[in-house]
């Protein structure tokens, strides 16, 4: 368990604080390695300042990774709710396996939506700065849910064996 403080760009993008740590089963997979790494044989009340470089991050920004989309597929009832899909919405969307996955509209205009499919720290180095809280053990049940995925079904059987996608959710349900 910890605090931190999420940096891109000298800009601060998202904390954990006391009131709400970061809580999750070190070794598991759940968060990025290089994170884990980084923070490996820290004990309560150490400190680190580090940063990951994107490609031991999210990667590089794809420009392969914007797709334009026509924009009928976005219709409910022939009408296309400009509210739902503006600029800079995320979006989830199915592909044709029906693996489940996010993306960010990067651009709508008469015929076309276009979707940006990167995670959103594509191509940025992250500085961490923070705090550890406690490190302990996980209980049985702790470990136990790491075989759910947020949909509620095991990822081993109701998404297909897929697993669980990079926000926790299953891919595919």
């Amino acid at each position: 368990m910890l605090t931190y403080d999420l940096y891109v760009d000298d800009e601060h993008i998202e904390s954990a604080t006391l009131e709400q740590p970061l809580r999750w089963c070190f070794g598991h997979g759940r968060m990025l390695q290089r994170f884990e790494d980084l923070l490996a044989g820290k004990d309560a009340d150490d400190t680190f300042d580090f940063v990951i470089p994107a490609a031991e991050a999210y990667g590089p920004y794809r420009t392969d990774g914007l797709v334009s989309l026509d924009k009928k597929m976005f219709e409910e009832d022939g009408r296309f709710d400009a509210e739902q899909y503006a600029v800079g919405a995320t979006i989830h969307l199915r592909s044709a396996d029906g693996a489940v996955f996010q993306a960010r509209i990067s651009k709508v205009d008469d015929s076309v939506v276009e979707v940006d499919l990167n995670h959103r720290l594509a191509g940025k180095n992250l500085h961490f700065t923070g705090r550890i809280i406690d490190v302990r053990p996980a209980t049985d049940d702790e470990l136990a849910a790491l075989t759910q995925c947020g949909c509620g079904g095991g990822c081993h059987g109701g998404c297909g064996g897929q697993g669980c996608n990079a926000e926790g959710g299953c891919c595919g349900c």
